[in-house]
């Protein structure tokens, strides 16, 4: 999920926010080195990431929509992100522990 805000109603600068927690995806070395390269492009302060997040302070209110997009494309690049937590696992090969349910009786 990426979000923006302005800082004040009426500042002039904003905050964008990229956050992983609600996603099974982190961050790869390669994805944080392609936030932080986008940044310095952009002519932005450096932002504080990690694997499941990343925040850019003081954007110029202007940047917030450009940024927020070339956020979501750089995070989207393949070898920028990989799955964090385990697939759940699959009880098809097994069927003996599949528990049948009883029929119910009719009167």
């Amino acid at each position: 999920m990426i979000w923006m805000e302005r800082r004040s109603a009426r500042s002039r600068y904003g905050r964008v926010r990229l956050d992983m927690f609600t996603t099974r995806h982190s961050l790869t070395q390669s994805g944080r080195a392609a936030l932080l390269a986008l940044s310095e492009k952009l002519g932005l302060q450096a932002p504080a990431v990690s694997p499941h997040d990343a925040c850019w302070d003081r954007v110029p209110v202007g940047k917030l929509e450009e940024l927020a997009r070339s956020v979501l494309r750089a995070v989207n690049r393949p070898g920028n992100s990989e799955w964090d937590l385990p697939l759940p696992a699959s009880n098809h090969s097994t069927p003996g522990r599949v528990v049948p349910f009883q029929d119910r009786a009719t009167a």
